[in-house]
């Protein structure tokens, strides 16, 4: 009969939960327990072992790791019947929220284009709104600024990161697919003059960063330290944030390095509605921002991995 009061919360009692479950385990039979909640002594009987043993798995296993949720794939094939043509396919699949991780690219304050600062500053609300019902889900937020993560140094989010063990990358296989459809020759891509520079410091601040988050530079090393890290058992992982056509497909954290290792459409996805591209349409193929947005969108749909809807996520929160 000991007494294993501390001060009171969930997490002491799970402990003490964990140790005296073990000493019962071991042959040091334990016949009460005592614990404080809410300032209440509790004695607990520990003859039933199995008993306890559910309660120290709902300790232990957080609610957002148990969560799925369904999710709608889309991706694109060529008929092979009659005439050949692109075929939108929508595949309705579970996902475990607590094997899943978001990646967050280039979400910066201020852009040397202004039309692409202001549609960050777009983006970067219902885009908050995602991430947090994703998070709270239990998946993994990465944040992925890359020039800037020099600003978020001693953050928690950051010491998640570089404190991980380095694993070891696999083999590169390089994906043969077609060029891009969106010429940025012009200005970079930017649809207003403006001169090129680098004006950029952090984070937009819409974006609301939690120290459960990692942050990565842009840095292979330490986005495969992320996802292979123990207990993540990260299974699929979503991209969102600026440019489609630029970082998000090209960086070393970015869809075709994860292609590379063998990761498919089937658990790589964009969000469609929360991604943006540098493209004007004095360039090829001349069509207006938001036809070579979906014109992107649609090819990488059609050559490297699947597209997803916010609201796939964003719907069952508002219930």
């Amino acid at each position: 009969n000991d007494n294993f009061n501390r001060p009171s919360n969930n997490n002491n009692t799970c402990y003490n939960l964990l140790i005296v479950t073990a000493l019962n385990y071991c042959g040091l039979k334990y016949k009460t327990f005592n614990i404080t909640v809410a300032r209440h002594p509790i004695a607990i009987n520990m003859d039933n072992f199995i008993y306890y043993a559910f309660i120290l798995l709902y300790c232990f296993v957080q609610p957002g790791d148990m969560k799925t949720l369904s999710v709608t794939l889309r991706n694109q094939y060529v008929s092979k019947v009659g005439r050949q043509e692109w075929i939108k396919n929508d595949t309705v699949v579970s996902w475990d929220a607590g094997n899943t991780a978001f990646v967050i690219v280039d979400m910066w304050n201020q852009h040397w284009c202004p039309t692409a600062t202001t549609r960050v500053a777009e983006l970067a609300v219902p885009m908050n709104s995602f991430i947090t019902v994703a998070r709270n889900m239990g998946s993994t937020i990465i944040w992925a600024p890359s020039d800037v993560t020099s600003y978020y140094q001693g953050t928690q989010a950051r010491r998640n990161t570089v404190v991980l063990p380095n694993i070891t990358i696999p083999p590169s296989n390089k994906r043969n697919a077609p060029p891009f459809p969106l010429s940025t020759q012009t200005d970079g891509g930017c649809d207003t003059p403006a001169p090129q520079g680098s004006p950029w410091t952090h984070q937009i601040d819409t974006l609301k960063i939690n120290d459960r988050d990692f942050l990565i530079a842009a840095d292979t090393q330490e986005f495969y330290n992320v996802i292979k890290a123990d207990k993540k058992h990260i299974e699929n992982i979503v991209y969102m944030g600026v440019h489609e056509n630029m970082c998000i497909m090209n960086r070393p954290f970015a869809i075709e390095e994860l292609i590379s290792w063998g990761w498919t459409g089937n658990n790589v996805a964009v969000v469609r509605e929360l991604v943006d591209v540098m493209y004007t349409p004095v360039d090829s193929p001349y069509v207006s921002h938001a036809d070579g947005l979906k014109l992107h969108t649609e090819y990488v749909e059609k050559f490297w991995v699947s597209s997803v809807s916010m609201y796939d996520w964003l719907v069952p929160s508002y219930r």
